[in-house]
């Protein structure tokens, strides 16, 4: 009966629990834990908070009242075109060009609130790829990017000057920060 006991103190069943179960020569790589770089840290950083502060005005004018928010819009739209009625030196066609815009967002502020909402997902999920590690990440935050501008190209007038500064703003610091992840890339697997 006392040959079926274990003898040696190698085998108590509280060392056992506590070490970790390997397969052939991966206790090595256990041991080394892979750290996100700092500069991408910054830049996730800045993103979330890029899309907290769109994401919450979007959530809020989807399920605010609509025609409240209309009549908002025509509110602002008047005492803009009264502030630039009083400056002479603005071209003639600088307030029609941005009633045309105010309008073109009034109109469509449910459609653009929507689709926000589901473009600043995508990214912030690609961001939490990309904090991850994960090659994919990079992926949907650039077809979140090409969505807020697409989304934006789609909505607002065409050959329009507010709707040109929009855009030149967006693209900007879309192709800035996608250039800034890219660099990135290289600490990314699959």
């Amino acid at each position: 009966m006392s040959e079926n006991l274990p003898t040696d103190n190698n085998n108590k069943p509280e060392e056992q629990n506590n070490k970790p179960l390997f397969f052939d020569n991966q206790e090595e790589n256990h041991n080394q834990r892979i750290e996100v770089p700092t500069f991408l840290k910054v830049l996730c950083i800045l993103s979330l908070i890029n899309i907290v502060f769109g994401f919450f005005p979007a959530v809020i004018g989807v399920f605010s009242d609509q025609t409240n928010a209309q009549v908002e819009f025509d509110l602002q739209i008047s005492q803009m075109n009264d502030l630039f009625s009083s400056f002479d030196e603005l071209p003639g066609n600088f307030a029609q060009e941005m009633t045309d815009f105010l309008n073109a967002k009034k109109v469509n502020l449910l459609l653009e609130n929507s689709f926000l909402i589901m473009i600043f997902l995508l990214e912030a999920y690609g961001i939490w790829l990309m904090f991850k590690l994960k090659r994919k990440g990079f992926g949907l935050y650039v077809a979140s990017q090409i969505g807020l501008i697409g989304l934006n190209i789609f909505i607002y007038p065409s050959s329009n000057i507010f709707t040109t500064a929009t855009l030149f703003s967006l693209i900007f610091a879309s192709v800035l920060f996608v250039i800034l992840y890219a660099v990135n890339i290289k600490h990314m697997n699959n």
